[in-house]
């Protein structure tokens, strides 16, 4: 029953794509590859962030760097509620 209300609802209010505001896909097909720009890069490489950050910090391990689609997805999924970025792949 929970996909069927899903289906409705997803055809009266379409997702928009978080990157380029298209209709259709909460990311579509031609700004999903900015979520996965980093991980072609081996483990540990520098992310490119200013050195005096915490050790904590500069050890993380990051997808994408935070601009463009993967902010935008970001701050759709945490503020505006759009879930289905979340469930997108």
């Amino acid at each position: 029953m929970a996909s069927v209300l899903t289906r409705v609802l997803d055809f009266a209010f379409p997702a928009r794509c978080a990157g380029c505001a298209r209709e259709g896909e909460a990311i579509c097909a031609g700004c999903r590859p900015a979520l996965d720009r980093r991980l072609a890069l081996p483990p540990g490489a520098a992310i490119g962030l200013p050195a005096d950050l915490p050790r904590d910090i500069v050890q993380l391990e990051w997808c994408a760097p935070f601009g463009g689609v993967v902010r935008h997805a970001l701050h759709e999924l945490k503020y505006g509620g759009e879930r289905r970025v979340g469930a997108t792949r």
